[in-house]
Order: C-alpha cells, then sequence, then structure tokens
C-alpha cells in the first residue's frame, strides 16, 4: 500500500512570502504616494509664488500709476538728471526746431540696486482742492501819494493769504501745512539757458512753498526745483513777494497765477543683502523733511521710468520684480 507524505499549510495566517509581497506592495503604494504628494506641494508653492508676485506687480502698478498721473506741476521745474545726465523732467511745450538735439529725444531713469536709489517729485493732489486762479493784488496793499503825480505808490506784501484765498479754498491742505505751486498760465521760453529760443526748453514760471499757517515759505527741495528766472540771467527768486514782483506779463497785460495744491513725494530704493534685489519706499514731504515713508514694494529687480519725448506730459515706467516684469 502506498501512502503519501502529508502537506502542512498554514490555515491561520499568510506565508512568509506572502507578507514580503504585501509589504512591498504597501511601501511602493507610500513612496508613490508621497512623491505625488510632493509633486503637488511643489506646484502649488510655485503657483503661489507667482500668484503673490503678480498680486505684489498688480498692487505697485497701482500705487506709481496713481501717483505718475499727476506729474504735470514736475515739468520744467525739477533738476532731476537721467541716465544719460540730461534733465528729466526738460520740457518743450511746442515744436522744437528741426535740427534741435531735442526734438526726439526720450529721458529716462531707473531705480535700482546698482544705480539711482532715490526718485523724487511733485503731483497735483487733487483731493485737497482744484487750481484756483489767484490775482496777485490780493497779496499786497497800497498806500497812495495824492501829493505827489511823480512819486508812485508804495506797495506793500502782506503775504499771500491776507484776503483768506488759501483758507477760503484750500482750507485743510493749508491748515495741514501742506505744499502749493504757483505758476503763470503762459509758457516761457527759458531764455536764461542761454539756448537759441527755438532750442531753449519751455517752463512755467512757478514757486513752490509751503503753508506755515500765515503765508508760504519757499522749499528749493535742497536744490532740486528750479528757483531761477526764466528769462532774468542771473536772478534766483527767493520769496513768494519776489517770485509776483517779477511775473512775465503775458502779451502786456498784467498775469493772474495759477495756484494747485501738490504733494512733493520720494520714491527711495533700499538695496537687499543679496545686492540684487531691493525694497521701494514712498515718502511725502513735509516741513521737516520726508517722514511719512511707507514700504510699497519688496522684491524688486529695477523700476524704470520714461518719458517717450521732452514734449510729452505723460510718464511711463515698469517694473521688474525678483522674475516677473509689468
Amino acid at each position: 500500500m502506498c501512502t503519501s507524505s502529508p502537506t502542512i499549510k498554514n490555515r491561520n495566517g499568510w506565508t512568509i512570502m506572502e507578507i514580503v509581497i504585501a509589504t512591498a506592495i504597501f511601501c511602493g503604494i507610500v513612496f508613490l504616494t508621497m512623491s505625488v504628494n510632493m509633486m503637488v506641494q511643489k506646484n502649488a508653492a510655485r503657483l503661489s509664488k507667482g500668484v503673490d508676485a503678480q498680486l505684489d506687480l498688480a498692487l505697485l502698478d497701482r500705487d506709481l500709476s496713481a501717483d505718475l498721473d499727476s506729474i504735470t506741476p514736475s515739468l520744467g521745474n525739477l533738476k532731476v538728471k537721467d541716465l544719460n545726465g540730461n534733465d528729466f523732467f526738460e520740457y518743450f511745450g511746442g515744436p522744437t526746431s528741426p535740427n534741435s538735439p531735442n526734438a526726439n529725444r526720450e529721458t529716462v531713469l531707473e531705480l535700482s540696486a546698482t544705480g539711482t536709489m532715490v526718485f523724487e517729485f511733485i503731483m497735483e493732489l487733487a483731493t485737497a482742492g482744484s487750481a484756483r486762479n489767484f490775482a496777485p493784488a490780493q497779496a499786497y496793499s497800497y498806500a497812495l501819494n495824492p501829493g505827489s503825480l511823480i512819486t508812485p505808490a508804495s506797495l506793500s506784501y502782506n503775504g499771500v493769504n491776507a484776503k483768506s484765498f488759501f483758507t477760503n479754498h484750500f482750507s485743510n491742505h493749508w491748515e495741514a501745512k501742506g505744499h502749493f505751486l504757483l505758476y503763470s498760465p503762459g509758457l516761457v521760453p527759458d531764455l536764461a539757458s542761454g539756448k537759441p529760443i527755438e532750442d531753449a526748453p519751455s517752463r512755467f514760471y512757478s514757486i513752490l512753498g509751503i503753508s506755515t499757517g500765515t503765508d508760504l515759505t519757499p522749499d528749493t527741495l535742497s536744490g532740486l526745483f528750479n528757483d531761477s528766472h526764466p528769462t532774468i540771467t542771473g536772478k534766483t527768486i527767493r520769496s513768494i513777494d519776489e517770485y509776483l514782483r517779477f511775473l512775465p506779463a503775458l502779451g502786456g497785460a498784467m498775469t493772474q497765477v495759477v495756484v494747485v495744491p501738490v504733494q512733493v513725494v520720494r520714491y527711495r530704493f533700499e538695496p537687499d543683502q543679496s545686492g540684487v534685489t531691493g525694497r521701494l519706499f514712498r515718502g511725502v514731504r513735509s516741513a521737516n523733511g520726508y517722514e511719512q515713508e511707507r514700504l510699497i514694494g519688496a522684491n524688486i529687480r529695477q523700476v524704470r521710468f520714461r518719458r517717450p519725448r521732452v514734449s510729452s506730459r505723460r510718464l511711463e515706467f515698469q517694473i521688474q520684480l525678483g522674475g516677473a516684469t509689468n
């Protein structure tokens, strides 16, 4: 009789081989899950970084656009130099001579870690009120001399707010000791520059003042504001009284003055430790300097400002972040 050996089976669990195979499958699933999860996290981080950069760019673009849309008071008044050493705000109000080197010149200024660090300009402040015409006679009192037909009447300066012009029209800005730009409405060729009239830049005869609560005190922005008289060589305007007395006549008529409430703004670029990117700060000038400074952008490589022509009142800008451009 033939007999066969009995086969022993583990009826209560898995064989070692089954455990090894199951463990390998489980480890494979865990590894695949971790790989997919890491990939998703990297993509999410990359996407989040891109979204953050675009959001930063959009906010910075909004802030700069709001400022630079109102930059007209800077034209012809500020001695800011561009990349080539030319006046960034030089302005030609009319057609230039075809032979003029300025006819189609663009001006470019850049803020970066390796270039210019500061850009200052004057902007209209619409929230403080709209531009108003000011009659210079409001700042003076007259004393007639009836006993003489030869001796003229004496003229005494009493201040631009002597007749409450500023407190009536710009009360909040005046009391806040804000800046005001006074200018004659007609463009005047800058003959004092020594250039031929067809090549001489145009200027609005202007003065920048800051309210003291009783009068305006001229603010030359530490020499940045052009306070020279455009038609009288060597003449510097040092006071509001002097400014009003030397108003250029237009067509033989007494010139009115336009008063605009303004802000003087400074963009300051502060490089970070990399020496490649940096932060951009915006400050507003007061009687004590730029005290109201706030951060408006970070991780910035460069901010480029451009006027396409010297006859243009438009100012373009381009922002480059660590890896994004607008």
